[in-house]
């Protein structure tokens, strides 16, 4: 049986309350003798500081995530009209399609992404079907 002077040879932070209290068969015993061992002043500076819940939650907190945009149907109509004439816009067509829409160019630039992954989908399934 170790005692407490070996566990704390060999982990000096544990303190004996941490120690003894996850001994089930000898739990008594074990924290009799090592109080008899050691006066309680000693124990003092062995506080035991417990953690509650999982460790990342003292974290901050991530940013929210930015809700999502919802296009008027005058926008939509113009997005898809120029994306069936055009399936890629260079950045300055992008920014000119942005600035008459009243939209930012990475919201058109990502509209145009998302419709072009749609297109392609419905592509393979017409190819497949046929």
């Amino acid at each position: 049986m170790s005692t407490r002077a070996d566990i704390c040879d060999v982990w000096p932070c544990i303190s004996i309350q941490s120690v003894w209290c996850c001994r089930k068969s000898s739990t008594h015993r074990s924290l009799s003798l090592s109080l008899s061992l050691f006066p309680a002043a000693a124990l003092v500076p062995f506080a035991v500081t417990r953690r509650i819940g999982h460790p990342y939650q003292n974290r901050t907190p991530p940013k929210r995530k930015k809700p999502r945009t919802s296009f008027s149907r005058v926008q939509i109509c113009e997005l898809e009209k120029r994306f069936h004439r055009q399936k890629y816009l260079a950045s300055a067509e992008r920014a000119a399609l942005a600035k008459s829409l009243k939209m930012t160019d990475a919201q058109v630039k990502t509209w145009f992404q998302n419709r072009r992954t749609k297109w392609r989908l419905v592509h393979i399934c017409l190819d497949s079907h046929l």
